[in-house]
């Protein structure tokens, strides 16, 4: 438990001020208590979470706010997809909770112990040859698991407490934040700003590359003509799908 919270403390210290804000404005846009906190127990994304606000609070129909937290959320596919593989041997519901308490930081921080010593017990060659023994040597029936992790990699216990200790983390925060908001006003020009540095954090953290510019160009750019145009609600889901498939094509042309 020490050894996950020692992981946990710098995500939980990031958390806790972004957290605050975050419940701050979920009140301001006139989200009760008990919704600031079922969101932040079970949604569980800083992102999505200021979108959300945001959107709500402009009166966004629901369909885009949807669709809109839908697009911005979609990198977590990706992250399961790329832990799945060092899952196996880990019981079924047990990998469930990991994956799905998995946030952008926590994932930069697990992904290297993960690649580097490996998380369960690796992929199992001979079942997934053989096809039919999907359940095979790694898992038992019952889902529990089979095998200790391999030598110096990251218990997958520990990186689930770890991972719900950030959880706890972000939701008192916001509370707390939500409680501070229905006696404190924030100017609505910042309140606005916060989702937008949150989308600046996003793209500062990408490894800089022509695709990435390509996207980032292509969705600023569909972004802003919507709003030119007045489609708002739909704005940032046009942006979303221009960038991807300007991102796409761009690979494409280069190989």
């Amino acid at each position: 438990m020490a050894s996950a919270f020692k992981t946990a403390l710098p995500v939980i210290l990031g958390y806790i001020p972004i957290g605050l804000a975050c419940g701050i404005l979920e009140s301001a846009s006139g989200l009760s208590l008990g919704m600031c906190l079922l969101l932040s127990a079970v949604f569980y994304s800083g992102a999505g979470q200021f979108m959300l606000a945001n959107l709500f609070a402009a009166g966004t129909p629901a369909a885009s706010i949807i669709l809109s937290i839908v697009a911005v959320s979609s990198r977590q596919a990706l992250y399961s997809a790329c832990i799945a593989p060092f899952l196996w041997g880990v019981g079924r519901l047990k990998a469930f909770l990991f994956s799905a308490t998995v946030t952008d930081e926590s994932f930069g921080i697990f992904f290297g112990d993960m690649a580097s010593h490996g998380l369960g017990t690796g992929p199992a060659p001979a079942a997934s040859a053989q096809g039919g023994d999907a359940e095979g040597e790694g898992q038992t029936d019952g889902g529990t698991d089979a095998a200790e992790p391999a030598a110096g990699g990251l218990d997958v216990s520990e990186g689930l407490a770890a991972n719900l200790m950030c959880l706890v983390a972000w939701t008192v925060s916001n509370v707390v934040g939500a409680l501070l908001g229905s006696v404190l006003t924030i100017p609505v020009a910042l309140s606005s700003f916060a989702m937008t540095a949150i989308f600046v954090h996003m793209l500062a953290r990408q490894p800089a590359s022509r695709d990435a510019a390509v996207v980032a160009i292509v969705s600023a750019a569909g972004v802003l003509v919507c709003k030119f145009v007045g489609l708002t609600g739909p704005a940032i889901v046009v942006g979303a799908l221009a960038g991807v498939a300007a991102g796409v094509i761009a690979r494409g042309a280069h190989g």
